[in-house]
């Protein structure tokens, strides 16, 4: 069973003597604990994890190197460390009297402790490899490749994480957050990201506080990328749950209130679950109502105190991401399967064409088959199934698509589906007007709200026939999703494409209405 420790190696300060007495740090939040003779930036936090009671008697100390921190350090009295055995060192790097400190400290005890060196440079075109942490380097030229040092450390991580998983046992995961140049620590960020998204999580993330000579916990000021992913998670894929452990497991940052911000936190996440619930299951009404929760918490903070939380960093993100979704009074069922395409979500969109689209035709008048929603869904549906039919559930509507963008390409646009009559079945318009004749005739005799009604200025073969095949062809290509039946897919550009033309020819129609 091994721990492990992370840190980015920083270079020595010119102006320290190697055998000063050094400082002693207290740690936030823990009385009468104190870490003493501390002579370097990191020393003093490695310490504290060592004395930990999660760490364990074998440690992995991971250390990401920019090549200075390997040089040799001589200090500008140009004094010479000499160690606790009262041996003089000739040479030291930032690396080798960090392990040297660390050897001789009280908190190490009987530990056994690996020094792993990780480089994040080249030279003369080659990372070098196998290095000790008791090598001192000469200086030399050299050009950063933070890349290679971050695999190989990662590689490392995963590696002692899986075989303690062996044994049935949680990794204790160190994280040393001061120390390296900018990029080194942006390395470390990204790495600490890629093991959250992987379930490796640190057990501590310290750094020190030198104005106050405290150890104080840094995970908060970390734990802000697992929030922004969890952001990014739900706008972009509709899903909530990076949010919601975040929120469960971290120790996050308040910049107002803390009741206040949890009180508007827990609203937000409400409701953007139930947009994410909306979104994930194709379900309309959740979807809608959880967009009118969102636009109440998003409008109704009058004291600003939401813009004070976390989450209000990303009020006007939200904003803009949603757009005329959040306004009840003007969007529409288009609007929403929009979004999906726009997103790339297409078996979202694909669905809610099917759950939602039949009140879009009805609330605009265009074609409803009942004054009833839940009625008129279901026989909308039906309508497809039993009247317009297609030669080949499986094949023809990829063809369908295939053929309409080589038309498209031809710069004939007026043709569209409603010219194609090979992929449909035959005398497919003849039988839809027999059928429309005869249930006028029995909507005439029937007092049932359950009847078709097809808007006073729309031709059902001339204006609203185009569009049910569009419609139809979209209907079979998510059956076909559903199923699996890969052959049969059609490109996902094109589909793209193709559903966008549907919405298009679908906003024309309303447009005729105005």
């Amino acid at each position: 069973m091994k721990s492990i420790i992370l840190l980015a190696m920083s270079t020595l300060n010119a102006n320290m003597n190697l055998n000063a007495e050094g400082m002693q740090f207290s740690v936030a939040n823990e009385q009468d604990l104190e870490i003493k003779d501390c002579r370097s930036q990191l020393e003093p936090v490695v310490r504290y994890f060592l004395k930990d009671k999660e760490c364990t008697d074998e440690v992995d100390i991971l250390m990401l190197c920019t090549r200075p921190t390997l040089e040799e350090f001589i200090p500008n009295d140009k004094s010479k460390y000499v160690n606790k055995k009262g041996i003089e060192l000739d040479k030291v790097s930032a690396v080798s009297f960090l392990k040297e400190r660390i050897e001789e400290c009280s908190e190490k005890g009987s530990k056994e402790i690996a020094y792993k060196v990780f480089p994040l440079y080249r030279e003369e075109g080659e990372v070098p490899v196998g290095l000790d942490a008791e090598i001192v380097l000469d200086k030399n030229s050299y050009e950063p490749d933070y890349l290679y040092g971050m695999r190989s450390v990662i590689k490392e991580i995963r590696h002692t994480v899986n075989g303690n998983n062996k044994e049935e046992k949680s990794t204790p995961f160190y994280i040393v957050s001061h120390g390296g140049l900018r990029d080194v620590i942006l390395s470390l960020n990204a790495i600490i990201s890629l093991m959250d998204g992987e379930g490796i999580r640190p057990t501590k993330i310290c750094g020190t506080n030198t104005s106050n000579h405290t150890i104080e916990d840094q995970r908060a000021s970390f734990d802000i990328f697992r929030f922004v992913s969890g952001m990014q998670d739900f706008l972009n894929v509709g899903s909530v749950d990076t949010l919601q452990n975040y929120y469960k497991e971290s120790v996050y940052l308040y910049s107002s209130d803390k009741e206040d911000a949890e009180e508007f936190n827990k609203k937000l996440l409400d409701a953007m679950n139930k947009v994410s619930i909306g979104v994930q299951y194709s379900n309309p009404e959740s979807y809608i109502s959880g967009l009118d929760d969102l636009k109440k918490v998003l409008d109704t903070d009058a004291e600003d105190k939401f813009e004070k939380t976390s989450l209000g960093i990303f009020k006007d993100t939200i904003k803009k991401d949603f757009g005329v979704l959040l306004d009840p009074e003007k969007r529409t069922e288009v609007d929403m399967v929009e979004r999906c395409i726009n997103k790339k979500q297409y078996q979202q969109a694909l669905t809610f064409l099917e759950s939602a689209f039949p009140e879009f035709y009805r609330k605009n008048n265009i074609i409803s088959f009942s004054s009833d929603p839940g009625i008129n869904i279901e026989k909308f549906n039906n309508f497809f199934k039993k009247h317009i039919h297609l030669k080949d559930r499986d094949q023809s509507p990829n063809k369908i698509i295939e053929k309409f963008f080589t038309e498209l390409e031809e710069g004939d646009e007026s043709k569209e589906v409603l010219k194609d009559s090979e992929h449909w079945k035959d005398n497919l318009e003849e039988e839809l007007k027999k059928h429309l004749e005869y249930m006028e005739k029995v909507n005439s005799s029937n007092g049932s709200d359950s009847k078709i009604a097809i808007g006073p200025i729309y031709s059902f073969t001339t204006d609203i026939l185009p569009v049910f095949k569009m419609h139809k062809v979209l209907k079979e290509i998510r059956n076909i999703f559903s199923h699996g039946k890969v052959e049969n897919r059609p490109n996902i550009n094109k589909l793209d494409k193709y559903m966008r033309y549907y919405l298009k020819s679908l906003k024309n129609l309303v447009e005729k209405a105005k």
